[in-house]
């Protein structure tokens, strides 16, 4: 699992280093899981700082932003999946922080989605369409995210004074599955919502970065 992260990193950087980074992978693999774990870890932030660096990729347009920016999203993911999963599980210890911990990681992703996209070098129209495909990729697997934390922790979110009141009021005689029309209908408006908020937020990291890339470059 952990040789197939090498994917992630620019294809400049895959043809010289590649060969040599799945073989010392290989001869980790019977290391512990947190071990694994760990490197797996190394590998993503590695993936990140390749695709920061101009040494593995030149300006490019649309596309190459999108892919870089669709990459950073996908890592920026991860702990804010944990973060759902906690406030979840201890909605008492951790709720709170979550939903405002959430958010403010949120904000602070998206302008690092839009600082990749700048740094990138691609143009202004490429910045817009690399960071509303970001937010939009990120509202899809928040509610991935939700749709598996429902079925997972089905127990414990059935016990939602919220969601109670809510499936009282539906009308409907199935809690799982008033949970999973409920999400469905939220896809939709979780899209749109996060790839205004992306692009609003991605175009001031993208301007600011591409500023710092022109005054590295002069």
């Amino acid at each position: 699992m952990v040789t197939r992260l090498i994917r992630l990193y620019p294809a400049r950087w895959r043809e010289r280093y590649g060969q040599e980074m799945t073989q010392l992978l290989a001869d980790l693999a019977p290391l512990s899981g947190a071990a694994r774990l760990r490197i797996g870890l190394d590998v993503l932030r590695g993936a990140a700082d390749a695709h920061l660096s101009r040494e593995f990729h030149t300006p490019g347009g649309a596309a190459r932003a999108i892919g870089m920016t669709s990459a950073a999203t996908v890592i920026g993911w991860l702990p804010l999946g944990a973060l759902i999963v906690l406030g979840t599980v201890f909605p008492s210890g951790f709720g709170t922080i979550a939903t405002i911990g959430g958010f403010c990681y949120l904000i602070a992703l998206f302008l690092a989605v839009g600082a990749v996209a700048g740094w990138a070098g691609a143009r202004p129209g490429a910045w817009l369409a690399a960071c509303a495909a970001s937010g939009a990729l990120m509202g899809m697997l928040l509610t991935a995210t939700f749709a598996v934390i429902d079925n997972a922790y089905y127990g414990i979110v059935s016990r939602d004074p919220e969601k109670i009141a809510a499936f009282r009021a539906s009308g409907m005689t199935s809690m799982r599955h008033f949970l999973t029309v409920s999400l469905e209908h939220q896809v939709l408006p979780a899209t749109i919502i996060f790839t205004v908020v992306c692009v609003l937020m991605g175009m001031v990291g993208a301007v600011c970065a591409a500023e710092r890339r022109q005054a590295a470059g002069a």
